[in-house]
Parts: structure tokens; sequence; C-alpha cells
């Protein structure tokens, strides 16, 4: 076991809002990186009258998140979008900056998966999550 501050195995787990299939997001402000630098933009203006596939990763230039997760989606992207989806959403814990040089090195933004940042969303979306002996603290990220 990991003897570290923030370990808490007994953690409880608070009953919190789950995305699911055919939710509307809540209203939030993000940043996200524009032609100018970082942006502001609304998740009601972001997200108004579309369809969204929304997935979180450990964090930006992780090995597996950079080998597998956000390729998968880049890779896929047309066929996610042949099948009515409008846009795709990637949440992390990184700031837009990561997220922007991340999405540049994934040829995210080639595909339509331009980096944006968010804070405070996880836990009002229900997606904060504990590792096995070690607490994660961590502000969102998301990739569209």
């Amino acid at each position: 076991m990991l003897d570290h501050p923030n370990a808490n195995l007994s953690h409880k787990q608070e009953n919190v809002m789950a995305i699911k299939k055919g939710d509307k997001l809540p209203s939030k402000t993000l940043s996200r990186m524009g032609e100018n630098g970082p942006e502001k933009v609304e998740t009601d203006t972001l997200f108004a009258g579309k369809t969204a596939v929304v997935f979180a990763v450990p964090g930006a230039f992780t090995p597996t998140c950079s080998a597998r997760h956000l390729p998968g989606f880049v890779d896929h992207l047309d066929a996610i979008k042949a099948k009515g989806v409008d846009m795709v959403a990637c949440l992390s814990v990184n700031d837009v900056f990561v997220m922007n040089a991340w999405g540049k090195s994934a040829d995210a933004r080639a595909s339509r998966c331009s980096p944006m940042a968010m804070a405070t969303l996880q836990k009002r979306w229900g997606l904060n999550w504990m590792a096995r002996a070690l607490a994660w603290a961590h502000a969102p990220s998301v990739m569209p």
C-alpha cells in the first residue's frame, strides 16, 4: 500500500449527478484556446442544439491517454460523426495551454477536436474518482 498523505481507503463516495446519454450538460463558463489565445465560452452556447460525446482521461501527455484514448477518438472521428454526433469532447485534469499542446501533438485540431479548459465541472457531472490508495485532486479540461 502507498504511504501517501492523501491516501484514504475508507473514503465514502458522494452521490453526485452522473452524465447519462441524452442529458443536457450543466451551464458553466469554459476557457478554450482561440486564434488569439484563451477565450471564454458558455457550455450552453458550445453544446446548444448539438449531440456530443464526452469522455474523460486522467491527463494529457500520459502514456496510455496519448497512445490510446485520444487517438482512438481522433482516428474514428468521421465514423462517430456519421452516427449523428456533432462534437467529441475530452475532459482532463490539465489547463487550456497543456490541452492545446496535447491536441496539436495528437493532430486533434486537424480532426476538429480543438482543446478547451473547464474548471469545477467534474464533481458536478459525477466524474470524480478515487484511486485505490491515492486521492486525486484536479481541475478538468476539455477537448471538443
